[in-house]
């Protein structure tokens, strides 16, 4: 799959999550991250179900969407991780 094509996929399941969509005027590519980088795009995208995450001696429950954003902060390539994890 393309970025764009990448994109406009989480934008729909978004978007069918009840995401409000009226903010996007066109997809350039700088633009992107305003949108996927978006707490009610990730909320609407991800979900809110509760994720227990492991670091090395500790526990913590994070809401889906924040685990996946904080992932996609630190892959080398957003789109890519974004269009593995919708």
């Amino acid at each position: 799959m393309t970025n764009q094509q990448i994109l406009e996929k989480a934008i729909k399941k978004a978007v069918k999550n009840g995401w409000n969509e009226e903010c996007v005027i066109d997809l350039s590519f700088r633009k992107y991250y305003a949108i996927i980088f978006g707490h009610d795009f990730a909320k609407a995208l991800f979900g809110t179900d509760i994720i227990k995450s492991k670091g090395l001696d500790w526990f913590m429950d994070v809401p889906a969407y924040k685990w996946h954003l904080a992932h996609m902060v630190i892959a080398d390539n957003p789109i890519a991780y974004l269009g593995e994890n919708i």
